[in-house]
C-alpha cells in the first residue's frame, strides 16, 4: 500500500483524481458541478479513505457526495435527470455511465439527522462515520480537507477503529470491518474487534455471511473462514490487544 502521512499529500492527490481524464473520472467533476448551485459539495468517506491507501491506482468506482443544503427539493431536481433512488439512509443513489454516487444533504445524513452530531458545515461530517479510517472529507468549493483526531497515524499504522458506535446497521459495519481485515491487512482495534464479536455473538455467523452476499460482488466471508478467524479476534479482546494480520496470515485466509 502507498499510505500517506500528511494532508497535503492527499490533497494533491484528490487535486489528481479530479482533474484526470483516465478512467472517466471527469464524470464525478461533472456529477459535483451539478450539484454545486445547492451548495458546497463534499467528497466524503470510503473514496478519499482508499485514495489515502494506495493513491490512484485502485480508487473504486462509487463515491459518497455530501451537499451543505436543507433545501431537499433543489436538491431532488438537480439529479432527477439521473433517475435517483432514495437509500436506506436517506440519501439519493445513481449512476453515471461509469460510476456510482450516493449523495445527501448534509442535514439527512444518519446522524446529523439523529441529533447525535450537531452539524454547522461539511467538516462536521468526520464526527459522523463508523470507522476512524472513514473520518475525513474533502470541500471541492473551499479545498479544505478535515479529518478526525490522528487519522493519518491511524492509516499509516494500519490499524481500523471506531469513531462513533452509534449507527443503524451494525451487521453491515461487522461485515465491513471482516472485509478491511480481510482485503486490506487492516487490523482491529480493540474496541472494533469485540465490536465484531458482538455482532456475530448476536446474529451468527450465517447471517453475517448472507449480509456481506446482499451487499457486496466480490465474497471473502465464508462460516468456515469464520470458524477459523473469530477465535484469533476472541483472544486478542481478551488479552486486550489490537489484532493485525501478517501476509502470510492473510493468504492462509482466503
Amino acid at each position: 500500500m502507498s499510505k500517506i502521512s500528511s494532508s497535503s499529500t492527499i490533497k494533491k492527490r484528490i487535486t489528481r483524481f479530479l482533474t484526470s481524464t483516465s478512467y472517466w473520472r471527469q464524470e464525478i467533476s461533472g456529477v459535483i458541478d451539478l450539484l454545486s448551485p445547492a451548495g458546497s459539495v463534499g467528497i466524503f468517506g470510503g473514496a478519499l479513505r482508499d485514495l489515502a491507501l494506495t493513491g490512484n491506482q485502485s480508487f473504486p468506482n462509487d463515491v459518497d457526495l455530501v451537499v451543505s443544503t436543507d433545501d431537499l427539493d433543489h436538491l431532488s431536481w438537480l439529479v432527477k435527470d439521473f433517475q435517483p433512488v432514495r437509500n436506506r439512509y436517506g440519501g439519493y443513489s445513481f449512476r453515471s455511465q461509469h460510476w456510482k454516487f450516493d449523495v445527501w444533504a448534509l442535514s439527512q445524513t444518519w446522524a446529523i439527522r439523529e441529533g447525535l452530531i450537531p452539524a454547522s458545515d461539511l467538516s462536521d461530517l468526520v464526527k459522523t462515520t463508523f470507522f476512524d479510517w472513514d473520518a475525513i472529507v474533502f470541500d471541492t468549493k473551499t479545498k479544505r480537507l478535515s479529518t478526525c483526531d490522528d487519522y493519518f497515524e491511524k492509516i499509516s499504522m494500519g490499524m481500523v477503529g471506531i469513531n462513533l458506535a452509534r449507527n443503524p446497521y451494525p451487521l453491515g459495519n461487522a461485515v465491513r470491518a471482516l472485509r478491511m481485515y480481510l482485503s486490506m491487512r487492516a487490523g482491529l482495534s480493540i474496541s472494533l474487534g469485540d465490536y465484531v464479536l458482538s455482532v456475530i455473538d448476536e446474529v451468527g455467523m450465517h447471517e453475517l455471511v448472507d449480509a456481506e452476499r446482499k451487499g457486496f460482488r466480490n465474497l471473502l466471508l465464508s462460516e468456515t473462514l469464520l470458524e477459523s478467524l473469530i477465535p484469533k479476534i476472541r483472544d486478542a479482546v481478551d488479552r486486550s490487544v489490537p489484532l493485525y494480520v501478517t501476509a502470510g496470515e492473510q493468504l492462509s485466509l482466503h
